[in-house]
């Protein structure tokens, strides 16, 4: 009796089962059309296929040029997927239109001239900008107690973050999970430690070696999932424009995200109560365009056949890597030019052939633009040369201001007496102190400069308070 009554079951299952699918008269549904590169494009179903028909080239056709696929595979691991590769490229940036006819269920039920539009968006430099930092969260004002950085998409697409890495000066963070930031929208990154606590104020992601904060400054820059580098950041304590909130518990914001390299310019404390705005949009938001060219500060070599230049901001890197874009003086010709990342602030150019100890040689910059496209104006001009170490009596204290003004500063002044090209990077000043040893030894500077055969240079601690006051 019980072999009968379950053989029974078994064949009113089946019957109803049967019954069931024969009632299906609908066709497939697109779910997702995704474009995975110039040649490749996913399409997603919501039911099983007909094998046949899914692989059928000609059943699928974009418009704009790109035409038939040469191939449609369905996903091994999953069934209601087919990839299709195109031998004519998709264009980044443009919305396409695919045509999908005849492509068939289990049953039969075929698809009548479905149309779907989707685009192939490559994220460039500045899409997304980190335009939020919080280094210093203690003590707490109203956000909790841990660091992170927001993320602002500044393009017109949707971009995925998977795969993206955020780095420092001495670490770079495991990779971001997938995400889709939506345009104008916001998201905020932190460690695991802190995703639930921050998570309440916005959207919120954690990355595993989420990149330590320094609270006096840092260097902070996301790449893409092919190392390409999108934004950089590189703040100062001074960036806060605040002397109370510098001490902790208040977020950096960028002024406005359409001008991603404005710096110390374009960055301020935050002024929302909670002291940030994190997953929101910033409370110091305003239009605060870049209108000024970049200037060329210095250059120096590294080596004899290597040129490194330095601007006052980031640059275009593209423009800042073309050979066009230099002229030297001497017979000296640029063979090769790479702007420097993550910022792109410098420049190294390889030139034709060695430079000569005691010559000093000229570069122009024309037609670069910084990262805004404002192209280089009259400041466009350095020295450079083979440096040499300083022996006594080379360099000299020309002038001393001890006793500056009340809202001054001190600030000595050093010339170079001798005719040698001399780095201040290799140059130290000192004092005595009351046993008369020589203590307090500090760097002129931590990056390359150049001082030239009678060359003055003001040495402070507030150069822009020294030329306000002193240089007109």
């Amino acid at each position: 009796m019980v072999k009968k009554f379950f053989y029974c079951l078994c064949i009113l299952l089946l019957i109803k089962s049967t019954a069931t699918a024969q009632l299906d008269t609908t066709a497939p549904s697109i779910q997702s059309i995704t474009a995975i590169s110039s040649t490749s494009v996913d399409v997603l179903f919501d039911e099983f296929l007909d094998n046949n028909s899914a692989k059928i080239f000609s059943n699928y056709s974009v418009n704009n040029g790109v035409g038939m696929p040469v191939s449609a595979i369905i996903d091994f691991q999953n069934p209601l997927l087919v990839h299709l590769t195109f031998e004519n490229k998709i264009s980044h940036g443009y919305v396409y239109t695919i045509l999908i006819n005849e492509v068939k269920d289990l049953l039969g039920n075929a698809i009548k001239n479905y149309t779907g539009n989707f685009d192939f968006f490559i994220p460039q430099q500045y899409d997304i900008v980190i335009d939020e930092l919080m280094p210093d969260p203690s003590p707490e004002v109203g956000l909790p107690n841990y660091e992170w950085i927001e993320l602002k998409n500044a393009s017109s697409f949707p971009i995925n973050l998977k795969g993206w890495k955020i780095s420092d000066l001495t670490s770079t963070s495991g990779p971001l999970p997938k995400f889709i930031l939506q345009p104008d929208s916001f998201i905020i990154v932190c460690s695991s430690t802190a995703l639930s606590s921050l998570a309440s104020f916005g959207k919120a992601i954690s990355i595993t070696k989420f990149p330590s904060l320094d609270n006096e400054g840092d260097l902070i820059s996301i790449a893409d999932a092919n190392g390409k580098i999108i934004h950089a950041v590189h703040y100062a304590n001074e960036w806060y424009q605040n002397e109370l909130k510098k001490n902790g518990g208040w977020s950096l914001e960028m002024i406005d995200a359409k001008n991603p390299c404005g710096g110390f310019s374009n960055w301020i404390a935050s002024k929302d109560k909670k002291g940030g705005t994190p997953g929101e949009k910033n409370s110091q938001e305003a239009i605060n365009k870049d209108e000024q060219a970049p200037n060329l500060l210095n250059a120096f070599a590294t080596n004899p056949t290597t040129i490194t230049l330095v601007f006052n901001e980031p640059l275009d890197s593209l423009k800042a890597a073309s050979i066009s874009a230099y002229t030297f003086d001497n017979g000296l010709i640029p063979i090769n030019i790479t702007a420097i990342a993550p910022i792109f602030d410098k420049v190294n150019i390889t030139i034709n052939k060695p430079i000569e100890e005691g010559v000093i040689y000229k570069i122009i910059a024309k037609n670069i633009s910084d990262c805004s496209g404002n192209i280089i104006g009259e400041k466009n001009l350095a020295k450079f040369g083979l440096s040499q170490s300083a022996d006594t009596f080379d360099l000299v204290i020309n002038e001393i201001l001890f006793n500056p003004l009340a809202s001054g500063v001190d600030y000595v002044e050093i010339y170079n007496r001798s005719k040698k090209i001399i780095d201040l990077k290799q140059t130290f000043i000192a004092n005595r102190n009351t046993g008369n040893a020589i203590s307090s030894i500090t760097q002129l500077t931590t990056e390359n400069f150049l001082l030239f055969p009678e060359q003055f240079i003001a040495v402070t601690v507030d150069p822009a308070v020294v030329k306000s006051q002193y240089i007109t």
